[in-house]
């Protein structure tokens, strides 16, 4: 089996949310039609930052913590960024997924683009 960290879901309005589901719902289909093993170790927020734990984030807790409205760094466990690009910078993982708004790309405050930029840029020497 091998394992799958989901370092970072970027955005946890209702397209993360909503993936955040499908993923716990399906995890037993995933884990036998592909063999994967999915956890998500970090997600972050433009009004919390980001949240990390290695182990895996707890996916009913974060929903009912958005549900209830309180803050994701609630959630047990965790270690907090209040900036997100420095917090995917040191946690790692496998795949970053996005799932933050148009408008946030418009002015200039995604960190998946500042990560895509980063490790994209050509390198000095």
């Amino acid at each position: 089996m091998k394992r799958l960290r989901l370092a970072a879901l970027l955005g946890f309005g209702t397209v993360g949310q909503w993936l955040a589901q499908v993923l716990q719902a399906q995890h037993a289909w995933v884990q036998q039609e592909y063999g994967l093993f999915v956890t998500i170790i970090s997600v972050a927020t433009a009004h919390h930052g980001l949240i990390y734990r290695g182990d895996g984030l707890d996916i009913p807790t974060l929903l009912d913590l958005v549900a209830t409205r309180q803050p994701l760094t609630a959630h047990p466990k965790v270690t907090h960024w209040t900036n997100v690009l420095e917090g995917l910078q040191v946690t790692g993982g496998d795949v970053l997924a996005e799932a933050t708004g148009p408008g946030y790309f418009l002015v200039g405050k995604s960190p998946g683009r500042d990560v895509e930029n980063r490790a994209t840029a050509p390198t000095k020497g």
